[in-house]
């Protein structure tokens, strides 16, 4: 680069400056690299060759930058324009800042607004799944209903800024109703063609009444499947089960091999009890190394509701123990140069790396339910209601003024000093409800969530430099 004086007043400016750390950065220190990560950004790990560690040091908020180039020259331990680099990669990962006041910052990627809408299409299901919130009754959303919620949702979601709408098609068994679904999605793909708003479509089920004609109805309709799985075998059929109290295995396994030849397999929902923690490894194994699908998977934490007669959740160091070895199953099935985490597949009860956030998940703000009566929710796993699809104008205004269960997490005053405060995000609201009346308190899941975030964070520092070996050595 050519040297002007502008170029030298800025390169003098910029060395006088004192970087600080910023407040929850996490460092791992190993023998090979160092690795550095801002649960706070967007950004992601970095890793650092182990040589770089003493300029790490230097960095203690008293000394200037050109005092750290200086100390670094004294010992030749790395070259100037080298130890500028490596500033400036520390700045854009937001590892360090030059500004004081800038510490405590949360770094958030902007992203398309997308309105996520739980379609409760029916109340009936096949299934008499142990720990299932939904009280089982024969009504279905009438479709006079459904089709008024999808109309004023959408016009709802254009007004208040939104560019997409995903629909979930749930219950229930969504399809039970697939029909309806058919006609609906057609309905809502026309109107949001006409006000440019973009439409997606899942069904979530759990995979018994797949055949090949729903699958290709499926397919023709752009409608992608997420199939709710446990186990294999004993294990599925401990908590999964048809309303006559038989195993359902066998036919979730027949509804994921027709879901997965015709590509529209979008992921696998999996909750965690104690009656399949210990399994869990085996079910991972058996999805992405014996059957090799690439789809999401969303592991979820039992969540206790106030009326269920039995409490499934899993000892924590037993969650710890079997969650450690799913995660190294995954971690030895990704291989290439985009991360496992910040990926389209969410693992772990919410739990977000490289996308920090202050509230659990999008519940009364860009997260909706209509239910099987018109009544609308702010969340399908409450029994209250924020209104009705037939008396309210604006659906997403009638939300959010309803919405009991937001707060951000900094206001949590046991989560405020927490380094994983923006990874975790103070866990499931509804269930805190349920459990301790309040909400204004850490997730029941707080130590497994302090046990396995930094240990994936480990994973993936590792992911990074197998890849850089193999490519560059």
């Amino acid at each position: 680069m050519k040297i002007t004086k502008k170029n030298y007043i800025y390169k003098n400016s910029f060395i006088e400056k004192i970087p600080f750390y910023a407040k929850n950065v996490y460092f791992r220190y190993k023998k090979a690299y160092t690795l550095c990560y801002n649960p706070n950004s967007y950004k992601g790990v970095i890793l650092l060759d182990k040589k770089n560690n003493f300029l790490l040091k230097k960095i203690n908020g008293k000394n200037k930058i050109k005092d750290i180039l200086s100390l670094a020259e004294a010992i030749n331990t790395i070259k100037e324009k080298e130890a500028l680099r490596l500033i400036r990669l520390l700045i854009n990962y937001h590892i360090i800042s030059l500004d004081k006041n800038e510490l405590n910052k949360f770094f958030f990627k902007k992203e398309k607004r997308i309105l996520s809408v739980w379609f409760h299409i029916t109340n009936q299901c096949n299934f008499r799944c142990k720990y299932c919130f939904v009280e089982k009754t024969n009504e279905n959303m009438k479709y006079k209903t459904a089709e008024l919620s999808i109309k004023k949702l959408l016009l709802s979601a254009k007004k208040h800024n939104f560019e997409g709408a995903h629909f979930k098609f749930a219950g229930g068994e969504p399809l039970l109703e697939i029909n309806k679904i058919i006609d609906l999605v057609r309905k809502a793909k026309h109107i949001g063609k006409k006000i440019k708003i973009e439409t997606k479509f899942m069904c979530i089920t759990n995979g018994s009444l797949l055949t090949e004609k729903i699958a290709s109805l499926l397919k023709q309709n752009d409608i992608s499947v997420n199939i709710s799985i446990d186990g294999l075998g004993k294990i599925q059929d401990k908590t999964r089960v048809f309303r006559n109290g038989l195993g359902t295995s066998s036919y979730v396994l027949r509804g994921i091999n027709l879901v997965r030849r015709l590509n529209i397999l979008r992921g696998f929902s999996i909750t965690v009890t104690v009656e399949n923690i210990r399994h869990l490894p085996d079910l991972i194994k058996f999805l992405l190394i014996t059957k090799k699908i690439d789809a999401a998977l969303v592991i979820n934490f039992y969540k206790n509701h106030t009326k269920q007669e039995i409490d499934l959740t899993a000892d924590d160091n037993n969650m710890f123990f079997y969650l450690k070895k799913t995660l190294k199953i995954i971690y030895g099935e990704t291989n290439t140069i985009k991360s496992f985490i910040p990926s389209k597949r969410t693992i772990f009860d919410s739990v977000e790396f490289f996308r920090p956030s202050l509230t659990h998940c999008g519940a009364g703000y860009s997260y909706i339910s209509i239910m099987q009566d018109g009544s609308i929710r702010i969340c399908p796993s409450t029994t209250k209601n924020a209104g009705t699809v037939y008396s309210s104008t604006d659906i997403i205004e009638q939300m959010r003024k309803k919405n009991f269960l937001f707060i951000t997490t900094d206001k949590i005053d046991k989560c405020y000093n927490c380094q994983w405060m923006a990874v975790c995000r103070g866990g499931c609201r509804l269930q805190k409800l349920n459990l301790y009346g309040r909400i204004d308190t850490p997730s029941p899941y707080c130590n497994v969530y302090k046990k396995i975030i930094p240990f994936i964070i480990e994973l993936e520092g590792q992911r990074l430099f197998n890849f850089i070996l193999k490519r560059y050595i």
